[in-house]
């Protein structure tokens, strides 16, 4: 098994905690939310923002579920989609008769697909370059060896072990300067 690093162990913990916090908030029905969403129309009160926002939160969960398969990580899903949720409530016009969870389920989606979309790209991008790392992984620890095996021998010669001009027989001929 791979190890957990110390930061995902965090957010593993977190993601059950959201889950178990947003039992505690209701769905609205459609005329309470129509309500608030006028009054935030008119007023931009950030309380109805955050009501109309905590209204719509498992909505969120729901359609991040929808994606796991596409990426494993669902609290990352999530966090894309509330910010999908938050622009929805802050571009929702409620004078079309439309109801705000139609409306945010798109935004919702945009925002899910994208974060994917550009994961996958990222991640076809250093599979691409993954040979190019390799090399200069490889020059780079074999710089520092040269680097190293360098400085044994200009130590030893100074502690007047060696002198100067039998250092070089010291590093392997792999790590000598080429000239």
């Amino acid at each position: 098994a791979r190890p957990v690093e110390p930061e995902r162990e965090g957010a593993r913990e977190a993601l059950p905690a959201y889950l178990d916090a947003l039992r505690g908030y209701g769905v609205r029905d459609r005329d309470d939310e129509q309500r608030i969403a006028e009054r935030y129309a008119r007023t931009g009160d950030p309380a109805l923002l955050r009501a109309l926002v905590a209204g719509n939160l498992r909505l969120v969960v729901k359609i991040a579920g929808e994606y796991r398969g596409a990426h494993h990580d669902l609290g990352d899903l999530i966090q894309e989609g509330n910010l999908g949720l938050l622009h929805a409530v802050e571009r929702f016009d409620p004078s079309r008769g439309v109801k705000l969870s139609t409306y945010a389920a798109w935004w919702i989606r945009a925002y899910v697909l994208r974060y994917i979309l550009a994961n996958a790209r990222l991640v076809r991008e250093l599979e691409r370059l993954e040979p190019r790392l390799r090399r200069a992984t490889g020059l780079l620890r074999a710089g520092a060896a040269d680097a190293a095996h360098r400085g044994r021998a200009e130590a030893r010669s100074a502690r007047g072990d060696l002198p100067q001009s039998g250092t070089e027989e010291c590093v392997p001929v792999s790590h000598r300067e080429r000239r």
